[in-house]
């Protein structure tokens, strides 16, 4: 296990135990428990697993960004990093079955998340930032195809694009110690970004599975969501 000091920092400074930083690591309870309930929710009775799908991957990204916050290690930093690209891979592989791809959802997840895994595992920022913007403009390209077929409102997803984009301006402010308080161990810029990016999970979730399937539109006979029934 590779114990190394982690290559990225932000603007909290340690502190001696764990977590070595403790606003940027408690932050992470926003992003757990929106996978947490969604987990609950997706392996429920009447569950889809596709919800347990998006939670679950939630919950890896929480836990990877306590481990590396927590750390300040490299393998934290890893777990964290692969984290954030297989919730993104989970993503665009429910997307992809969603415009008629003839593959078993979890089959094309696993695969993704294998092929997130291994594109980062040399932990270059380059390439973790790559397969993340790559899996992001997949599920762009096909939500945005599939509404134009279908007539699909995209309202949820477009909330959770302008989510992930407000956090985003947290995180680049702290990093970049453009707004920067290193010995506040409360809230943070970069807690910000944590909290915020509970956010996505519970708009994705809406998005691929809405309360009403029956009013979204259809596409080549199938309903939005029905190939993830439990």
């Amino acid at each position: 296990m590779n114990m190394a000091p982690a290559l990225m920092s932000f603007c909290e400074r340690a502190v001696a135990g764990f977590p070595t930083f403790p606003a940027d690591t408690w932050s992470n309870l926003g992003p757990l428990c929106a996978g947490l309930f969604l987990l609950r929710k997706g392996l429920g009775q009447g569950g889809q697993r596709g919800i347990a799908a998006i939670g679950g991957a939630g919950v890896f990204m929480a836990f990877g960004s306590i481990l590396f916050h927590g750390t300040a290690t490299r393998i934290g930093e890893l777990v964290d990093v692969t984290g954030m690209c297989v919730w993104i891979a989970v993503i665009f592989g429910l997307s992809l079955t969603r415009v008629g791809l003839k593959v078993a959802p979890a089959t094309l997840i696993a695969g993704l998340s294998g092929a997130a895994v291994v594109a980062i595992s040399s932990l270059a920022p380059v390439a973790s930032l790559a397969t993340f913007t790559l899996f992001a403009v997949g599920v762009c390209v096909t939500e945005i195809t599939r509404a134009s077929i279908a007539g699909e409102r995209l309202t949820a997803l477009g909330l959770a694009g302008v989510s992930v984009g407000l956090a985003f301006v947290a995180w680049y402010l702290d990093e970049r110690r453009i707004i920067c308080d290193p010995d506040n161990h409360v809230l943070t810029l970069h807690s910000v970004w944590h909290l915020l990016n509970a956010l996505p999970l519970l708009f994705v979730a809406s998005h691929f599975f809405p309360k009403n399937p029956a009013a979204v539109p259809a596409v080549r006979g199938m309903s939005p969501s029905e190939e993830f029934q439990s």
